[in-house]
């Protein structure tokens, strides 16, 4: 979209992700990307909602019925719990549906996930340098509800060996140094590019579809 046009009745929001998904590649340096979709979303009618400078969102309330009640419809909010937390906005649409969405930026064909498993109901925005494209997917389009609480058990037991393990340490601590293990959740993909490159994958055009028809 080489010029930006707001409209003041918003879009709906398949037409908005059809947009988001039309976008080139954009680095995330200064949040470069996350700043180029929301100029995207406020083109569609959709005005950015701020919190008082009082107000602090918890993410534990994130899957509460009344989440975000006092947000208007037809708005979006940007970093809702902060810039190291998940997921880069909320849009609210007309019907008062509300949208996760989370920002990935690569300069190859994969992003990074680092400690964040793609969660089931987000919308994975994700461009790539390499490919100079977009794609979108559901994050239940990447990882299973099984493949997840296996996640969950393998936290669980790595959190239990650590604590038994760094008791032993500070046992052992004649110098007096507090030296303990510190253990952090971090998931990758690995395969090859059938499995990793998200602009080939066998999967992509389905996954898209399935955003948007999922957005109606």
């Amino acid at each position: 979209m080489s010029e930006t046009k707001t409209t003041t009745t918003p879009s709906s929001l398949p037409v908005v992700f059809e947009d988001l998904l039309a976008m080139p590649y954009v680095p995330n340096n200064q949040s470069q990307h996350e700043k180029a979709i929301a100029t995207r979303i406020v083109s569609h009618g959709f005005p950015e909602y701020k919190l008082s400078p009082k107000t602090k969102l918890k993410k534990s309330d994130e899957n509460h019925e009344n989440f975000l009640a006092e947000m208007p419809l037809g708005t979006f909010i940007q970093q809702p719990f902060g810039s190291q937390q998940n997921p880069d906005f909320f849009i609210k649409s007309l019907d008062g549906r509300l949208v996760a969405v989370e920002a990935k930026s690569t300069s190859k064909l994969c992003p990074m996930w680092n400690s964040h498993v793609p969660k089931p109901n987000y919308y994975y925005i994700i461009c790539s340098k390499e490919s100079n494209e977009t794609t979108i997917c559901m994050g239940s389009d990447l990882v299973t509800d099984a493949q997840r609480r296996i996640i969950r058990d393998i936290e669980a037991q790595l959190k239990e060996i650590v604590e038994a393990k760094n008791a032993e340490l500070l046992l052992l601590d004649e110098n007096n140094r507090g030296f303990v293990y510190y253990s952090r959740l971090e998931v990758h993909q690995k395969g090859g590019k059938k499995y990793t490159d998200y602009f080939t994958h066998e999967d992509r055009q389905m996954a898209e579809a399935r955003c948007l028809a999922s957005l109606k």
